[in-house]
């Protein structure tokens, strides 16, 4: 079996000018994102 290779530049990924803005516009608010911890009732540490 074979694979077609994508022939343009780059890894294919193809970004979306518009929703990149408005990540860039979120992120100079300075909010820090924060990960959830999970927890047991025991409070030992959970997998998601």
């Amino acid at each position: 079996m074979f694979v077609r290779t994508e022939r343009r530049p780059g890894s294919g990924v193809d970004i979306d000018i518009d929703i990149e803005a408005a990540v860039r516009a979120a992120d100079k608010n300075g909010r820090a994102w924060r990960d959830l911890e999970w927890r047991h009732d025991d409070g030992s540490f959970a997998e998601r």
